[in-house]
């Protein structure tokens, strides 16, 4: 406060600097590689400067630190300067600034690349060449590479496609630039590589008719490693077919083979040969010289002679041959020389014969000679072929002129010995004598003729060590054939034998008191046949007379065909094989009937037995059957065709017939099974019908008859009685009943169409049950008094208090009226009529 101050204005003088202001927000474009450094900024504002001051800032230059591609490089900032109507307050602090940009690859492309052709080398490897770099900026060191070509096989064709591998860029500036999408194929020819052929030769050949030509050697030159490929085809020919020295040989056809022979050519052309043809040698075959008999000369006949080896259709032959013997006389396998071989023909000579004369062998055979003026006699059959000489004034006829020969002894004898008129008579035993006797032989041809008569009768004479009829030591003449008439055999031969061996034997009779066997061969007897005892296992028995045998009778095998047939035998069971004849009689004393085969012919067959009678083959043929057996054991026959009982009696077992075919008892026949139980089984596959006398049995009664063959009709025209058991009548059609039917154990009938009751048709006894087509229907009537069957009735008489154990079985006829009464009065629901059977 103590001062003034003596102004208050003063100058002085300071400096205004300019204001640096700085440049923020620049940044450097990235670029496509084009060979400069010039970079392209973008962004940049001015930092510092006074609000409301007209400041800017003018252009600045960017530049990479070099051209090449890189990422992030650094880009350099230079130049630049201050505008405005402040510009002059101001200063740039630094135009420059770190900043980064990238330089990408130049994307350029390839032109130009071609693949080589190439011949064919195994591989498929291909050669590039050409290529230009297209769009690489201008003085940049650049140029396009090829690591590889490859064909897709190695095999030969044009215009094959071929894939480029590794197709790269190189050069100082190729790091700058990247190669945009094209195409890695071309296409290039891989032609076929030639092949030459070794030397070939060609074999000499003998003479075949053809040109054709073996040919050998020829290898392939030029193949590489591992490639299939052979030399086919290759063929040779002749100029022409002939035999001939050094001829010329074509080679033709050259072609190549194997999977790799179309990548290879054969040189052009064709190459010669030369070989020679040789004649073709030729055998003579089939040349054989005939046997003849005895002549007198040596000359021989040949035949045959064919050449074995000449080409078929080639003109050759053999010139004709000449044989002659070594000598006249007779011999066997004697040498026949051959002469006069030689080859004719237009192709003569393309062969070759070797041998001009040949031999072969053939025999010489004694001369026939017949001798004439020898009588012989006639005599009955012996079963010899021994002849009786009447007169012997031998001459002899076939002598070759000028030869010496002259007979001795002479002996005669029947061709066979079998009957016969007019037999030749064959001369035996007749010597030759002189100089030529042994090219001459008599060959037994008969010189006249006599009869053998048949044999009235041969007798078993037992001379030899076994019972065979072929066997000449037990017979006075051995019964063959035709030959005898009649044979006896005594009691005392045990057992005669007449086998296979024997053949076929007819006779008129056969006797024998003895055992006659028949195991095979063939016996035929028109008459008739006795003997005691007969065991056939085999052969054939036939005759149209009578056959007994009044002993023993077994036939296992074998056929038996005869008039009739009758055996009675005293012990045993008959055993019946194969028997044909239309009436058959049977009788086993004291055994059984049995069979092994079948009876057949429509037969009328008796039987009476003591043990059962039992024929169940489904081979028999019976017309009729008439059985009786004595004692236990049953009656069965099983048949076809139509058949007649004659009656049917056992007294000691059931009876069993089973039929194809109708059925039909006679009117006069019983059929009975007596013993008590015994039954009854009759069963026709067509029609039944039952005689008057009816059927009888101690049990059970079954009649059936189908429809098998025809209508299953049943028909009753006589009584049908079981005694203690019941009766079953099934027709598969019509049953008419005409007749009564009882059984103490009840009736049951049954028709598949018709129920016919005749006046007289009663049944009796209960339970009685009639059906037709399954439908119950009114039994007929029952007996109108007891008398007709008291000896069937039994009454069991009881009361429903009875107890099981107290019932009696009592015969209705043994009580008395009021007895009858009384039991009435006491259950008359278990009360019936009179002459049935009352049960509880």
């Amino acid at each position: 406060g103590n001062y003034a101050l003596s102004a208050t204005t003063a100058t002085a003088t300071a400096d205004i600097t300019a204001k640096a202001l700085t440049v923020s927000g620049v940044s450097a474009l990235n670029k496509v590689y084009d060979g400069t450094r010039v970079a392209s900024l973008t962004g940049g504002t001015l930092s510092g400067a006074i609000a409301g001051d007209v400041v800017g800032l003018n252009s600045v230059t960017a530049s990479f630190a070099d051209k090449n591609v890189g990422a992030a490089k650094p880009v350099t900032i230079s130049g630049g300067s201050l505008s405005g109507a402040d510009a002059a307050n101001y200063t740039l602090s630094s135009a420059s600034a770190a900043v980064t940009a990238d330089i990408t690859p130049k994307q350029v492309s390839v032109s130009g690349l071609t693949a080589l052709n190439k011949i064919y080398d195994g591989t498929n490897s291909a050669s590039i060449s050409g290529g230009s770099v297209v769009g690489s900026v201008a003085g940049d060191s650049v140029a396009v590479s090829v690591a590889s070509g490859v064909f897709a096989d190695k095999n030969v064709g044009t215009a094959k496609l071929v894939t480029l591998n590794g197709v790269s860029l190189s050069g100082s500036d190729a790091a700058n630039y990247s190669l945009t999408a094209t195409g890695n194929t071309v296409s290039a020819n891989i032609t076929p590589k030639a092949l030459t052929v070794g030397a070939v030769s060609a074999s000499n050949k003998v003479y075949d008719g053809t040109t054709t030509a073996f040919i050998s050697g020829g290898a392939l030159s030029g193949v590489i490693t591992g490639d299939s490929v052979v030399l086919g085809s290759l063929t040779g020919s002749f100029l022409d077919k002939n035999v001939g020295n050094v001829k010329t040989v074509v080679l033709n056809g050259l072609a190549l083979g194997g999977g790799d022979a179309g990548n290879y050519s054969l040189n052009p052309g064709s190459v010669t040969a030369n070989a020679s043809i040789t004649p073709r040698p030729l055998v003579v075959s089939t040349l054989v010289a005939a046997d003849k008999v005895y002549d007198g000369t040596t000359a021989a006949t040949l035949s045959g002679g064919t050449l074995s080896g000449a080409v078929p259709g080639d003109s050759i032959a053999m010139t004709a041959t000449v044989g002659n013997f070594s000598d006249k006389n007779v011999g066997t396998a004697k040498t026949v020389n051959v002469s006069g071989l030689s080859l004719i023909g237009a192709d003569v000579g393309n062969y070759s014969l070797t041998l001009g004369n040949v031999s072969a062998t053939a025999s010489i055979t004694p001369r026939p000679l017949v001798v004439s003026g020898i009588t012989a006699a006639n005599k009955v059959y012996d079963g010899k072929t021994d002849a009786t000489l009447v007169t012997t004034g031998a001459v002899l006829t076939g002598l070759i002129a000028g030869d010496a020969v002259s007979t001795s002894e002479i002996k005669a004898a029947f061709a066979d010995k079998n009957v016969g008129t007019d037999k030749k008579v064959v001369l035996t035993g007749l010597a030759l004598t002189g100089n030529d006797a042994s090219n001459y032989a008599y060959n037994g041809e008969s010189v006249t003729t006599a009869n053998i008569a048949v044999l009235p009768q041969a007798n078993w004479v037992g001379g030899g060590s076994s019972g065979a009829w072929s066997d000449p030591k037990n017979w006075d003449a051995v019964p063959d054939g035709a030959n005898v008439l009649a044979v006896n055999i005594p009691a005392s031969a045990a057992n005669v034998t007449l086998d296979s061996s024997v053949g076929s034997v007819s006779l008129q009779n056969l006797t024998s008191g003895g055992s006659l066997s028949v195991v095979g061969g063939s016996l035929q007897v028109s008459g008739g046949v006795t003997t005691a005892g007969y065991n056939q296992t085999g052969g054939a028995v036939s005759g149209a007379g009578a056959f007994k045998v009044t002993g023993s009778f077994s036939q296992t095998a074998g056929t038996l065909a005869a008039g009739s047939v009758e055996v009675v035998q005293a012990a045993g069971d008959i055993l019946v094989g194969n028997i044909t004849s239309p009436t058959v009689s049977l009788t086993a004393q004291n055994g059984a009937i049995r069979e092994s085969g079948s009876i057949q012919g429509g037969t009328a067959l008796v039987t009476k037995s003591t043990s059962g009678t039992f024929l169940n083959s489904p081979g028999n043929r019976l017309s009729s059957f008439t059985a009786e057996n004595l004692g236990t054991g049953n009656i069965e026959l099983v048949n076809t065709g139509v058949l007649t009982t004659a009656g049917i009696n056992n007294t000691g077992g059931n009876i069993t017939v089973v039929n194809t075919g109708g059925v039909t008892s006679l009117d006069t026949a019983l059929i009975t099974a007596s013993s008590p139980g015994s039954k009854v089984s009759l069963t026709a596959n067509s029609p039944l019908t039952i005689g008057a006398l009816g059927v009888q049995a101690g049990g059970d009664i079954e009649l059936v008859a189908t429809n098998l063959t025809s209508a299953g009709n049943i028909t009753l025209n006589g009584p049908i009685e079981s005694k203690a058991g019941s009766v079953a009548l099934t027709a598969a059609s019509n049953l008419t009943q005409n007749s009564s039917v009882l059984a103490p154990l009840g009736v049951r009938a049954a028709a598949g169409g018709t129920l016919t009751l005749g006046p007289t048709a009663t049944s009796g006894y209960q339970p009685v049950s009639y059906e037709v087509n399954s439908v119950p229907v009114v039994p007929p009537r029952a007996p109108t008094s007891t008398s007709a069957a008291s000896d069937l009735v039994v009454a069991l008489m009881t009361t429903a208090l009875d107890s099981a154990g107290d019932r009696t079985v009592v015969p209705l006829e043994s009580l008395v009226a009021k007895d009858k009464e009384k039991d009435r009065d006491l259950s008359k629901e278990l009360i019936v009529s009179e002459g049935q059977v009352c049960r509880p």
